[in-house]
């Protein structure tokens, strides 16, 4: 269940809205231009709306952005998963740490997850030809795809901290299920000039 919740981040993105213009959504993401790695710790939430579940996790988001693009998605609480994406494999390792089960799928021939990789870097000009971005408020979002028929989620709502982070992600999946995701404040490092 876990792994299904990363992976309908995965599919995420972002795009335009009226009066929000690709400048000015790049200028609202500007915390991350130029940032080599960052790493966070996350607590999410993952309501099954059909049975009135809420499934919580907790752990650690590490990405190296560029070329040599990598994710580390670890779960740490309530039991052990870790996701690992790079530019042509998914690997996900799940039960014991010491033997874990291990499961890698080809990057490239699985379509959605390139828009994944996309929400991970908040990649901003990518994110814009994804979806249509209604800015709420200074710091809130809200993304609703503008291809609908590919994609699981019905909207997602992004939250900036005031220092231009992203503190929270709500996604409404289409079947009704939400997703809530919290960041603390992330380490991080700025590529040398």
């Amino acid at each position: 269940m876990l792994c299904i919740g990363f992976l309908n981040v995965c599919y995420a993105s972002a795009a335009q809205t009226p009066g929000v213009t690709q400048a000015q959504f790049s200028e609202q993401l500007r915390f991350y231009d130029k940032i080599e790695w960052i790493e966070s710790e996350f607590k999410q939430i993952k309501t099954i709306a059909e049975l009135g579940v809420d499934i919580a996790s907790e752990g650690n988001l590490f990405v190296r952005r560029g070329r040599s693009f990598e994710v580390r998605w670890e779960v740490k609480k309530p039991a052990w998963l870790l996701v690992e994406l790079n530019p042509s494999q998914v690997t996900i390792k799940s039960g014991n740490r010491e033997n874990p089960r291990t499961e890698k799928w080809n990057l490239s021939k699985r379509q959605g997850l390139g828009t994944l990789v996309s929400w991970l870097r908040l990649d901003s000009k990518e994110l814009y030809q994804a979806y249509t971005i209604q800015k709420e408020t200074n710091n809130i979002f809200l993304f609703t795809p503008k291809r609908k028929d590919e994609n699981p989620f019905k909207s997602l709502k992004m939250f900036l901290h005031k220092k231009g982070f992203l503190s929270s992600l709500e996604i409404q999946e289409k079947s009704g299920d939400v997703m809530k995701i919290e960041f603390r404040e992330p380490k991080f490092k700025r590529v040398s000039t």
